[in-house]
């Protein structure tokens, strides 16, 4: 057994050291490759990429197009070899995307004695901020509260039951009334956390409006519906909707996560 023991030893010993001699002839191939690289190439190629030709690349556009179409023909003369199922250096995705042209903006409509109305305007971005995938338009409409804007019949939980948000603004809370993610049950809640689905299920509903309670409300994970109009709220925006209404959004939520039951309803504002 200790012949063995050591044979085996001496195996590991020398496969390990040519491992790292082979490791060592890798990293000076590539450190030789590296130095070939002058700063001013490098700089000259971050030069060419944020040129005002190619307009900031936002995806989509064909500015994004030309661009990659400029790293390909570099790799090409490099003789990086395309890795695409059709042999090219692209790889193409059919999604959706939106141009927002300016930064909208949110008004709450304060009726006052003698049929006038003020209106307090919200600051961006502080308390307001256009979604990122919203549709476009205008909204005039009451707020319905939804909690978590989720409906799950497998779970017995429904934030829609008993309210008609057609035509109507909702403002949802992000995340699930099950706080403990530790717990396997949270599983069941998780996939109603997204930003998409709480969005999708508002235009189930009907809703013409979404008002998202986050402080990232530019969040990518959103779903695109150009029937909807989608802004992120501060909890100030929150704060004003309720206190006319002379409710708490917080105790209303603290409620929901203890009970798992809905208390949706129509603010009146």
């Amino acid at each position: 057994m200790g012949k063995k023991c050591t044979l085996l030893t001496l195996v590991l010993f020398i496969f390990f050291n040519v491992s790292l001699w082979a490791q060592s002839a890798n990293d000076a191939a590539l450190m030789k490759q590296f130095h070939q690289v002058s700063e001013t190439e490098i700089y000259g190629w971050v030069e060419k990429l944020c040129s005002p030709e190619y307009k900031g690349r936002l995806t989509g556009t064909q500015e994004y197009i030309d661009v990659t179409r400029w790293v390909a023909d570099r790799l090409s003369e490099w003789g990086v070899k395309p890795g695409a199922p059709d042999g090219s250096y692209f790889q193409w995705f059919d999604r959706p995307w939106v141009e927002v042209h300016n930064r909208g903006e949110i008004k709450l409509l304060l009726p006052q004695t003698g049929g006038k109305t003020i209106f307090k305007e919200y600051s961006f971005p502080d308390d307001a901020v256009v979604g990122m995938a919203t549709g476009g338009g205008e909204i005039t409409a009451d707020v319905i509260f939804a909690g978590y804007g989720i409906t799950a019949p497998e779970l017995n939980y429904d934030d829609y039951n008993g309210i008609d948000v057609t035509g109507k603004i909702v403002l949802i809370n992000r995340d699930v009334p099950y706080k403990n993610t530790s717990n396997r049950e949270y599983s069941k809640w998780v996939k109603y956390c997204y930003h998409a689905e709480k969005l999708q299920n508002a235009v189930r509903h009907g809703a013409r409006g979404l008002l998202y309670v986050d402080g990232n409300s530019a969040n990518p994970n959103i779903s695109y519906d150009p029937s909807i109009i989608v802004f992120g709220i501060s909890a100030t925006v929150c704060d004003d909707i309720f206190a006319v209404c002379n409710k708490d959004m917080a105790e209303i939520l603290k409620g929901i996560d203890k009970n798992f039951k809905p208390a949706s309803f129509n603010t009146r504002v």
